[in-house]
């Protein structure tokens, strides 16, 4: 029993050591919280999601290490905005729920890249209660030069990711006329 306890051990080992050695996975987790923290409108450019809104932005108004209150809107004939709350995740720091002020959470968002500036990131989005919707992603962006188009290396990883995508991010999004 022992020698068998032995020879599972030393072939995890192994496997741990070729897979390091040969497949060089590097494995980083983004902070959210950094993301979030800004004075800027978060813009959403691009997504996986279906959708017929466009001008998706987030506006934080305070921030803390647990939660962060903000302005989620979107326009669709007209802006719509509504208050919402993120709480982080102590454990997983890539990790955000989010819903309405004192509201349930409906929603998980992951942040699963971050330029290394943190100006633009690439978010999976998923249901809180795990039913419905798989999930989407969106590549998100500060704007504060308005050049009005995330940086080159987001724009790479999110076309690398997500292959049936939709621009949600105009001109006339950050300039109303």
């Amino acid at each position: 029993m022992i020698k068998q306890a032995y020879a599972a051990l030393t072939f995890a080992a192994l496997l741990n050591v070729y897979t390091a050695k040969y497949f060089n996975f590097t494995f980083q987790i983004y902070n959210v919280t950094k993301f979030m923290d800004t004075n800027f409108t978060i813009w959403t450019y691009n997504t996986t999601k279906t959708t017929k809104y466009t001008c998706f932005k987030d506006d934080v108004c305070n921030i803390t290490n647990d939660v962060v209150y903000f302005n989620r809107s979107y326009y669709y004939e007209k802006w719509k905005t509504y208050p919402m709350q993120a709480n982080f995740d102590a454990r997983d720091k890539s990790l955000m729920t989010v819903g309405p002020i004192g509201g349930l959470k409906t929603r998980i968002e992951s942040l699963e890249f971050a330029s290394s500036s943190y100006m633009c990131g690439i978010f999976y989005v998923r249901p809180a209660n795990g039913f419905g919707h798989r999930g989407w992603r969106d590549l998100r962006f500060k704007d504060p030069n308005k050049r009005k188009v995330p940086e080159q290396e987001c724009l790479d990883r999110f076309h690398g990711v997500a292959r049936k995508t939709s621009i949600v991010y105009y001109d006339f999004c950050s300039d109303p006329k």
